[in-house]
């Protein structure tokens, strides 16, 4: 184990006020949220209306889950796109994909994104 404690716990709503949502991660800055984790969390509560706008493209596997009741529609710059409306709904796109996100109607979800090899196992 590094420095930190081996168990942690918090609010996920807190750890990521200053981050966009994102609590763990390796590009958080040192000492923000559980920075040594290798894959990224996002937590985000969104209103109904609320659209995310084009995503850069990101370099990590990403999976976003619907934890409440809500409705969020997926666009992705592969013309694909995909639903979530009841909790447990998830979306998982590969690296090098865009996305722009449309909540029809108020909604959480959890983000993760992580990298992978060239086979898909996490590193």
């Amino acid at each position: 184990m590094t420095a930190q404690a081996a168990v942690q716990s918090g609010n996920a709503t807190t750890a990521g006020a200053e981050n966009r949502g994102w609590f763990t991660g390796l590009f958080l800055p040192a000492g923000a949220g559980l920075r040594r984790a290798p894959v990224e969390l996002k937590w985000s509560a969104v209103a109904a209306g609320w659209v995310r706008g084009w995503s850069d493209p990101a370099e990590q596997t990403s999976l976003a889950l619907l934890v409440s009741d809500g409705a969020l529609r997926f666009e992705f710059d592969d013309g694909s796109a995909a639903v979530l409306q009841t909790p447990g709904d998830y979306v998982l796109w590969a690296p090098g994909l865009r996305h722009n996100v449309y909540a029809d109607a108020a909604s959480t979800l959890v983000t993760v994104r992580w990298a992978a090899d060239e086979q898909g196992v996490p590193q």
